[in-house]
């Protein structure tokens, strides 16, 4: 993952560069992020093939959501190459207002902090009827390795072989850049331009006093 930093690196005349630096960090190193930009959908259609990447939700480069033709429930096609029970999608944990976990409480990444998660097949209450329960209600999907909160909510989930593995759902994505940091790279490139012009008078002048 990459972050920007803004370091001064030079002034002269008054008038500063600053630098924009791109810093690779494990996403392990990271700090808990709460996923509160736009809302997209996703969707499966029936017996759309899982192995493929246009059928598979890749919320990042650790967890790609998908589910087999056959049904069953969703896994990490990342890691998994199919739904294998309790700890599918492995990599994630989910929080709803289901089989008694959360009553009450605002299900919403914004208050992670405050919810009980657990795998999947736990959270919604049972591999059986639990599945289609999720659908309508407010969930939150942490993604583990990356420490990611994100808000979702199913809205669609086939039931039975003629199905063939169907669900769709709606969730947040990263949020939208940072004004500031947009700013200061605007400025960034004016003062570069400005030192330069700075820099190139003082070479002038000193030639002519030379």
């Amino acid at each position: 993952m990459l972050l920007f930093a803004l370091r001064l690196v030079k002034c002269a005349y008054g008038l500063c560069l600053v630098s924009l630096w791109l810093l690779a960090v494990p996403s392990s190193a990271l700090a808990t992020t709460v996923w509160s930009g736009p809302t997209i959908s996703f969707s499966k259609v029936a017996s759309a093939d899982p192995t493929l990447e246009a059928n598979q939700d890749r919320i990042t480069d650790a967890v790609w959501i998908t589910r087999g033709i056959s049904g069953g429930g969703i896994f990490n096609a990342a890691t998994e190459e199919l739904f294998l029970g309790g700890g599918s999608p492995v990599d994630t944990e989910w929080a709803w207002d289901l089989a008694g976990f959360n009553a009450g409480l605002e299900i919403a990444a914004s208050n992670y902090e405050n919810l009980e998660f657990n795998e999947w097949t736990t959270a919604h209450g049972g591999e059986g009827g639990g599945p289609p329960a999720t659908v309508g209600i407010a969930g939150v999907v942490h993604l583990i390795s990356d420490d990611i909160y994100i808000d979702i909510m199913f809205t669609g989930w086939g039931v039975g072989p003629a199905a063939g593995g169907s669900f769709s759902y709606l969730r947040s994505t990263v949020p939208e850049p940072n004004t500031a940091l947009l700013l200061a790279i605007g400025l960034m490139g004016l003062s570069s331009g400005r030192l330069r012009s700075v820099n190139r008078r003082s070479m002038i002048k000193g030639r002519r006093s030379a």
